[in-house]
């Protein structure tokens, strides 16, 4: 089950009926593309993360609440007095009342998988016969919030616009209590939640949600300035603040354009750099032509789960600048197809800008590794290793029960 747009649920979904088995994927946002309401948003070109495209030769039912959840999130939004994350929240809860009915009615033994944004109440109605499988698209809570309190500690210029997370964290604890096991994106989730999980964690890399992208070596055009971009949330959290003083140290040398959401406070601080471009939020197509006219992506967050935006940018050919927290570090290796840094370490990253402006054939050699190193990353690999994993794990729980209930000889 999926309350949001993820597109890593749906895909396990599609994984695990190719293997076999009876899969229902229950949505809160989400429609078939042969729904008659798929139709219609197709139709009218919305995104591609709403209407879900299962294909013909895969036995998939698709049971949403999507128009109800989405109707009374746009109705409260646009007419009522709720916060957008009080929308969000109750969008949400449609969307668990709904998957715990249908787990409660089912007699037959199940496999659960849930996001971790709607597990609590669709892992509450599983019963012990039950194998619950939480889906975990970032660093989990606790792990996060230590990362971003040493961060305020260590940086307390930019520790206002730290992102914490805005559930509680006694709900995390109890959705890995019941968890059966967790999927990562990532090796660093995956490390980090070991340290508040026992059980069995897959990793499995996600793919890009971009289609028809072409690659082109980047290269230097003679003296100008080398234009590194920011793409994401400009906040602390995404590493805005180690971003903006590593390029400050080259200063003419470089260019910083910043895209993506971002706060009065955070616009007016980077007016005050003068190689700071700050374009703001850009629709799918301007970002992607971003990408063409960038020399290399900064990604130098403090937490991730897998940067997805990482991997659009290298399939065009884009070298990345990344920390091991942004989980890119798994497909990323250091000066081959792109940089690992240090985590809140601008120093470092101002050593590899000044070696990619000093080294004309660094870039071009880095920027067709790139694109190769993330040609493997499929949705359809994504969700077949998902599937074999959650088969073995939860063969040998089943068998494990068996045996417990078994009577002595």
């Amino acid at each position: 089950m999926n309350a949001g747009t993820h597109p890593e649920p749906f895909q396990a979904a599609l994984g695990l009926a190719r293997a076999g088995y009876r899969v229902e994927y229950v949505s809160g946002s989400q429609v078939s593309s042969r729904s008659v309401i798929g139709r219609v948003l197709r139709l009218l070109k919305v995104g591609n993360s709403r209407v879900l495209q299962v294909p013909t030769n895969v036995r998939l039912r698709i049971k949403t609440r999507g128009l109800q959840a989405e109707l009374c999130y746009l109705v409260r939004r646009r007419f009522g007095s709720d916060s957008q994350l009080e929308s969000l929240r109750k969008r949400t809860t449609i969307v668990e009342r709904f998957a715990s009915k249908r787990i409660a009615r089912t007699r037959d033994r199940m496999i659960v998988v849930a996001q971790n944004s709607c597990a609590d109440v669709a892992f509450s109605a599983t019963s012990t016969d039950d194998f619950r499988v939480l889906m975990q698209p970032i660093i989990n809570d606790r792990s996060l919030v230590d990362i971003l309190d040493q961060d305020a500690a260590s940086s307390p210029h930019w520790s206002y616009a730290l992102q914490y997370p805005n559930r509680e964290l006694s709900d995390e604890d109890r959705r890995l209590l019941l968890a059966g096991a967790v999927v990562a994106g990532s090796n660093f989730v995956a490390k980090r939640l070991s340290e508040y999980f026992d059980g069995p964690i897959l990793v499995s890399n996600y793919a890009s949600v971009s289609e028809g992208i072409e690659a082109t070596v980047r290269r230097r055009a003679g003296e100008g300035r080398l234009r590194v971009l920011f793409a994401g949330q400009v906040n602390q959290r995404k590493g805005i603040g180690y971003a903006v003083e590593a390029c400050a140290r080259l200063h003419s040398q470089v260019e910083l354009v910043v895209v993506g959401p971002i706060g009065a406070r955070m616009r007016a601080e980077l007016s005050r750099y003068s190689n700071v471009n700050v374009r703001g939020p850009v629709s799918r197509e301007m970002l992607t032509n971003e990408y063409r006219e960038a020399h290399v992506l900064l990604l130098p967050s403090l937490a991730e789960g897998f940067a997805l935006v990482g991997v659009e940018a290298m399939q065009t050919g884009l070298p990345c600048i990344v920390t091991e927290n942004t989980g890119l570090s798994d497909v990323v290796a250091d000066g081959l197809s792109g940089f690992v840094v240090p985590t809140a370490d601008s120093s470092a990253i101002a050593d590899v800008l000044s070696r990619i402006c000093n080294d004309d054939e660094l870039l071009a050699r880095v920027s067709s590794a790139a694109t190769l190193a993330v040609s493997h990353l499929t949705w359809t690999l994504f969700g077949d290793d998902v599937a074999r994993g959650i088969d073995e794990i939860s063969r040998a729980y089943w068998a494990s029960l068996a045996q417990n209930s078994a009577p002595e000889q």
